[in-house]
Order: C-alpha cells, then structure tokens, then sequence
C-alpha cells in the first residue's frame, strides 16, 4: 500500500515549486536541519 502524497499531507504544497533534496527515512530529521543542526 501507498502512503499519502506531500501534497496530500501538506496542501500548501500544490502549484508551489519544491523539490525533494533527500529519500524518505524515518530517523531523519529534516526540521533539526533546516535550523542548522546537521547531527540530529
């Protein structure tokens, strides 16, 4: 089964440019690194 899409999780994504820089894991952190913390 598939999970939801980013979009479907996040609307505010629709018609917007982004890019997905990295795979899905679930131990990764993205919010520690967007504020700079690149060890959590």
């Amino acid at each position: 089964m598939v999970g939801p899409s980013l979009e479907d999780v996040f609307p505010g994504l629709i018609g917007q440019p982004y890019r997905i820089t990295s795979p899905k894991d679930d131990r990764y952190n993205c919010i520690a690194f967007a504020a700079g913390d690149d060890r959590n």
